[in-house]
């Protein structure tokens, strides 16, 4: 019981934490940081996806999220044409 709410806890934090992004930068920082906190790696997308696997429903639907899923997808459309 503890873990769960605790995870529910850690999950509403991090919605709380895409409230505050103000910039593109700032939101590319959140949703593409990877590896460890002191290494410097990003990846496209990579927090998004990590929240996909587990399931953060609140933090994929989180408007700067989709806004920025949106940007990725129509950039992919514009490279098959």
């Amino acid at each position: 019981r503890e873990y769960r709410d605790l995870a529910d806890q850690l999950s509403d934090y991090v919605v709380k934490l895409l409230d505050r992004i103000r910039t593109q930068k700032e939101l590319e920082l959140v949703l593409n940081k990877t590896g460890k906190p002191h290494q410097e790696k990003f990846e496209s997308l990579a927090r998004f996806k990590l929240a996909l696997n587990y399931k953060e429903k609140k933090f994929v639907a989180h408007a700067s999220c989709q806004q920025r899923v949106v940007r990725a997808w129509y950039s992919r459309i514009g490279t098959i044409e």
